[in-house]
């Protein structure tokens, strides 16, 4: 949906199902939507451009992840960049394979070191071949015990939804911010051969454009969470040459959330969670502006509005905000003792005050709860779970 307000909302479940919502609301349990007048549905920044983009909602919390792709018209995938290949490796009959199989197959190195062992990921669709790397890029999850979708040749990661288009390696939804290698299959008198190189790779970096200085145009994504990184990488790869700029109100550069209910350690040590370095940003111009806070935004002007009186003009705009977890709306609520998890900063309060042989109460029985439950009971903690369901994540997975 075209927009000459250049706005794009990212908000609620429904994205989270890999749907995406238009609303002139803004972005549900977020106080940002309060300040910005005018937002209006989503806007590709040119046509043929994309964003991946949607979300992953567990325990009351949003978090903005790398997704489907938003489209102003339907394209040819790109061509995938294959290294050049140095040895042609049998690697299965074609008659033992079913319609729709995934199977990830070893592939030995040469005797003399000259070839690198490594695996693949070997899968049949309409009964053609195709052969990728065997491991998710988000944490390397086995796509062999995925699923392939047929209609959409992608296979999808069985940990966390990432999916990757077999045709390419390109990541097309879910957390991996990497494609995967491909490789020529053919079949020759019923064997299947693939070409691999000499040393394999278990993920590739995108191809990427360049920041053409003559290229006015900006846009600007706000929100330094996992969306707003894979949205200013998808830019770049898409062919965007124009000023990106990424504010972020937190002052880390963007990191994998997800990790901190499964390791309350890691708050300690945000810079081990960066989805992207530095370096990464500079090399591929974008600007990452850290803790910047959003007061407004004018979509009228094409304007943001920075707490600190800055202002910065746009073409184009991402709200890739996210939200926070919901406080308990119940006296004592906002106690010392209750707290809430979202930054680095919240889990190193959780586990400072949550140290072995103490009474725990973890208000919400999803992913993200069930996750710092577990997490608290390997730290020694005595934990309590309550959650409006019957049984944990019901929502999610039913009874």
């Amino acid at each position: 949906m075209l927009s000459r307000f250049g706005v794009c909302w990212l908000r609620g479940s429904s994205a989270a199902r890999g749907r995406l919502l238009r609303t002139t609301s803004g972005v549900q349990h977020d106080p940002f939507e309060s300040c910005c007048r005018g937002a209006v549905p989503l806007h590709a920044p040119a046509a043929g451009a994309s964003l991946r983009v949607a979300a992953l909602v567990a325990g009351g919390s949003l978090l903005l992840t790398a997704a489907g792709t938003l489209r102003c018209d339907e394209a040819v995938p790109p061509e995938p960049v294959r290294p050049p290949a140095v040895r042609r490796v049998k690697v299965a009959s074609a008659a033992d394979f079913k319609d729709g199989e995934l199977r990830q197959i070893k592939v030995a190195g040469s005797k003399d070191g000259s070839s690198s062992e490594g695996a693949i990921l070997l899968a049949c669709i309409d009964g053609k071949f195709y052969a990728t790397g065997a491991s998710c890029s988000h944490y390397s999850a086995p796509l062999a015990q995925g699923v392939a979708a047929k209609d959409k040749m992608h296979v999808v990661c069985p940990w966390h939804n990432a999916a990757f288009d077999l045709r390419t390696g390109q990541p097309v939804r879910g957390a991996g911010m990497q494609a995967i290698p491909t490789y020529a299959v053919t079949v020759e008198n019923g064997d299947v051969i693939v070409d691999l190189p000499k040393r394999m790779e278990d993920f590739v970096a995108p191809a990427m454009s360049k920041r053409d200085c003559q290229d006015q145009r900006v846009f600007v994504v706000v929100g330094g969470g996992a969306a707003g990184v894979a949205a200013a990488d998808a830019l770049r790869q898409e062919g965007y040459t124009g000023r990106i700029v990424l504010l972020t109100e937190e002052p880390h550069l963007p990191y994998d959330r997800p990790v901190l209910s499964k390791n309350l350690a890691k708050g300690a040590d945000p810079e081990s969670l960066h989805l992207r370095d530095a370096e990464y940003f500079e090399a591929h111009d974008i600007e990452v502006r850290k803790s910047a806070r959003v007061k407004s935004l004018d979509a009228d002007a094409r304007t943001v509005q920075l707490m600190s009186g800055e202002q910065i003009r746009y073409d184009s705009a991402l709200i890739a905000t996210g939200a926070k977890p919901r406080a308990l709306p119940i006296k004592g609520g906002d106690l010392p003792g209750v707290m809430a998890l979202r930054t680095p900063e919240d889990a190193s309060r959780i586990a400072a005050a949550c140290t072995s042989g103490k009474k725990v109460v973890v208000v919400g029985s999803s992913f993200i709860g069930m996750e710092i439950a577990a997490t608290l009971k390997r730290r020694g903690c005595e934990v309590t779970v309550l959650g409006m369901e019957l049984v944990p994540f019901e929502r999610v997975l039913g009874r």
